[in-house]
């Protein structure tokens, strides 16, 4: 597997990465999640305060814009 990735633009991303021992980084997928187009699934969400806090404000935000 190479070190670096490099993403040029225009062009859409697909496709799956599997990331170990990274429990900051699920509130972050979780928020950019949001701004797919299409569903997105993550495995493995550890069980921590942050993931709790990241889906509270995305159920409020979505109770918010269904009124």
């Amino acid at each position: 597997m190479p070190s670096i990735l490099q993403v040029e633009g225009g062009h859409p991303l697909h496709g799956e990465i599997t990331v170990r021992g990274a429990k900051n980084f699920v509130p972050k997928a979780m928020v950019a999640s949001l701004l797919a187009d299409t569903p997105s699934e993550l495995y493995n969400v550890p069980l921590i305060r942050d993931t709790d806090v990241v889906l509270e404000s995305a159920e409020l935000a979505w109770r918010r814009n269904r009124l």
